[in-house]
């Protein structure tokens, strides 16, 4: 631990692939009501960023395989990236995988249930 005493108060610069939007070696964290449109971006960002393509005007640095943690709802996420892919025409491969829920994590949910 640090305290806030402790650290160094110079600016640091990040290193984006979606510049100002998404850095190297940080989370991101989307909040809005249901139907806010999060997951359509996500799946939207997903993609820009498996396929090196800028997102809404913002710049992409570089392409890059993407893992989508999917712990709602995986096979909407799996509908929702397919199609994106159609909307855009893109037929040339994506590294894109969808983590859904863990085996943990679905016998958690099941014994909540009992």
């Amino acid at each position: 631990m640090k305290a806030l005493e402790d650290i160094d108060h110079e600016e640091v610069g990040k290193a984006h692939f979606i510049k100002g939007v998404f850095a190297w070696n940080e989370t991101s964290a989307w909040i809005a009501p249901p139907g806010g449109m999060k997951s359509a971006l996500m799946a939207s960002a997903a993609i820009s960023v498996a396929l090196g393509r800028d997102w809404f005007g913002k710049k992409n640095k570089c392409r890059t395989g993407v893992v989508y943690f999917a712990l709602e709802r995986a096979d909407l996420v799996e509908r929702r990236l397919i199609a994106h892919r159609q909307l855009l025409g893109v037929t040339e491969h994506m590294p894109i995988v969808i983590a859904a829920k863990t085996r943990a994590q679905r016998a958690k949910t099941r014994w909540i249930r009992l």
